[in-house]
C-alpha cells in the first residue's frame, strides 16, 4: 500500500498506512462515509481542525472485525514530544449509525445524524486544541467550569487568524480581553450564572467611567464574539452574558472638515515643513484610504504607468483587497515621495520600529494648521465630496471600499474595476481643487 492511496469513491480524500511515517495529505471534504471506506491500519486526517485523525483499526481475535476510532494528536507545549489523546470511537458502518444515539433507530435520521457524530468529535478536539493555544497540557481535564475567558479568547483569535482577518482587527479584539484580564482565568459556566451576568454589567458601567461609552460597548462585542466560538466547541454552554448588559447608545462622530474650511485647510497643509506629512494628508483626503493603510504603504503598491495603487490587505483581510485608481494630483504626490526617499516605505520614519510613520495625527500649533482634523475625519471628507461631486452610491462605496451588504445581492456581482472607477476618482479631485487644492 502506498503512502498516497486514494479513496475509491472520493478523489478529494486521500489515506495512508499507519506503518508509512509520511505526513498525511489534507482532504477538502470529510462524511462518515468517506471514513467507512477506511481499510484497517489506514487513517486520514480531518481539514476541519489540525491535529484531529480517524483511523480503523482490527479488533482483537480472528474475526477479522475492525473499529472505527477518533484520535487528536499534538505536540506537548512543554516538552516538545508527541502526544496523543484517544476521543473514542464511531460508527464503523451505516448500521452502527442506525443505532447510534443520533439515530435512535431512525433511518430518516441517519441522514444527518452522521454529520452529528463528527461534530461531537470535533467538538472535544477543539477543547484540547484550546487549551494548547493556552499553552496548558491538554491531557489535563478541564474544571468544572469548562472553558474559561483566556482559552475562549485564544481559540476565537486562532480562528479569526485562519480565516485571514486583518492585525486591526485582531488587536481590537487584544484590547477587549485586557479591559477583563481581571476574568481571563474565570470559567466561563460562572459568567453564564445570574451572579456572573451581574458582574459583566458592572464591568460594562465600570469601563464606561473609565475609558468611555464606545469603548465598553466594544469590549462586551468582544466578550460576546469569545463566547459564541468556545460555544460552538462546548454546546454545554449558554446564552452569553452580554444579554444583560444595557448597551450604550453610540453616535457617529461628524469629522468631516467644513466646506468652507477646506480653502484654509490645504493652504496650511501645502504650508508645512514635514514634507512627509504634508504628503499623507494631501494623499489621505484625495484618496479616502483608511489611517492603517495609507501610513504602511509600500512602494511597490503603486504602479505609475497604470496609475493604481494596490491594497492588499485592507480592513477585512486579504479577501477585501482591491486596486485603487488614482486621480493626477494623487499620482503627482507618490511621485515626489519616491524622488524624495530611497526607503522601500511610501512615508518612511527612521524612529519608527516598522520603518513607516506609525502615529501620523496632525499637531496643531507645531505643524502651524488651524483647522482641526483628524485622519478619518480626511477619509470621511472625501466621502462627502464623493456625493458632492456627483458620483453614485456605488461608486463611492467601491472607491472607499466598504463592505457590501449581505442583502445586497446585486451588489455582491460586481466586481471594482479601476479604469471604470477613474473618472470618479478624478471627480473627487477637480471638486478639492474647486476649494483650494494646490495640486
Amino acid at each position: 500500500m502506498t503512502g498516497n492511496h486514494t479513496s475509491r469513491t472520493s478523489p478529494n480524500v486521500q489515506v495512508r498506512s499507519l506503518r508509512r511515517r509520511a505526513v498525511t495529505p489534507r482532504f477538502t471534504r470529510l462524511t462518515l462515509r468517506v471514513l467507512w471506506e477506511l481499510q484497517p491500519g489506514e487513517s486520514c486526517c480531518d481539514p476541519a481542525l489540525p491535529g484531529l485523525r480517524y483511523r480503523r483499526v482490527l479488533s482483537g481475535g480472528t474475526s477479522g472485525k475492525s473499529t472505527l476510532r477518533a484520535q487528536f494528536r499534538y505536540t506537548h507545549p512543554f516538552t516538545g514530544k508527541r502526544a496523543s489523546i484517544e476521543l473514542g470511537r464511531l460508527p464503523s458502518s451505516p448500521a452502527e449509525l442506525l443505532n447510534h444515539r443520533s439515530c435512535r433507530g431512525h433511518p430518516v435520521r441517519s441522514l444527518t445524524g452522521g454529520h452529528q457524530v463528527l461534530e461531537e468529535v470535533r467538538a472535544k478536539a477543539r477543547l484540547h486544541r484550546a487549551k494548547l493555544v493556552s499553552k496548558e497540557d491538554p491531557r489535563t481535564e478541564l474544571g468544572a467550569g469548562g472553558y474559561t475567558l483566556a482559552q475562549a479568547k485564544n481559540l476565537h483569535l486562532e480562528n479569526i487568524r485562519r480565516k485571514g482577518r486583518s492585525e486591526a482587527t485582531i488587536a481590537e479584539y487584544e484590547l477587549a480581553a485586557c479591559h477583563l484580564s481581571d476574568l481571563l482565568n474565570t470559567p466561563l459556566q460562572r459568567l453564564s450564572s445570574r451572579s456572573g451576568r451581574e458582574l459583566i454589567r458592572a464591568y460594562h458601567s465600570k469601563i464606561a467611567e473609565e475609558t468611555g461609552p464606545v469603548a465598553a460597548n466594544k469590549t462586551m462585542r468582544g466578550l460576546r464574539a469569545f463566547w459564541n466560538t468556545a460555544r460552538r466547541a462546548d454546546p454545554t454552554l449558554g446564552e452569553s452574558p452580554t444579554i444583560a448588559v444595557h448597551w450604550f447608545k453610540e453616535w457617529r462622530r461628524q469629522s468631516a472638515i467644513p466646506l468652507v474650511s477646506l480653502p484654509i485647510w490645504f493652504a496650511e497643509v501645502a504650508a508645512m515643513g514635514n514634507h512627509i506629512k504634508r504628503d499623507l494628508f494631501l494623499l489621505t483626503v484625495l484618496t479616502g484610504l483608511r489611517k492603517a493603510t495609507v501610513r504602511g504603504i509600500w512602494c511597490e503598491q503603486v504602479d505609475l504607468k497604470t496609475g493604481t495603487l494596490s491594497v492588499p490587505r485592507p480592513k477585512g483581510g486579504v479577501q477585501r483587497a482591491f486596486v485603487l485608481p488614482l486621480s493626477d494630483a494623487a499620482v503627482m504626490i507618490v511621485q515626489r515621495r519616491l524622488a524624495a526617499s530611497s526607503s522601500g516605505w511610501l512615508f518612511p520614519s527612521v524612529t519608527s520600529k516598522s520603518g513607516h510613520i506609525e502615529d501620523p495625527r496632525p499637531e496643531l500649533v507645531a505643524d502651524g494648521l488651524s483647522v482641526p482634523f483628524t485622519l478619518h475625519g480626511l477619509r470621511a471628507t472625501y466621502i462627502g465630496a464623493g456625493h458632492a461631486a456627483g458620483l453614485s452610491d456605488r461608486h463611492v462605496q467601491l472607491l472607499a471600499n466598504h463592505a457590501v451588504h449581505q442583502s445586497d445581492v446585486h451588489g455582491g456581482y460586481i466586481l471594482p474595476d479601476p479604469d471604470a472607477l477613474r473618472p470618479s476618482q478624478q471627480r473627487v479631485t477637480d471638486y478639492f481643487r474647486s476649494h483650494g487644492l494646490p495640486l
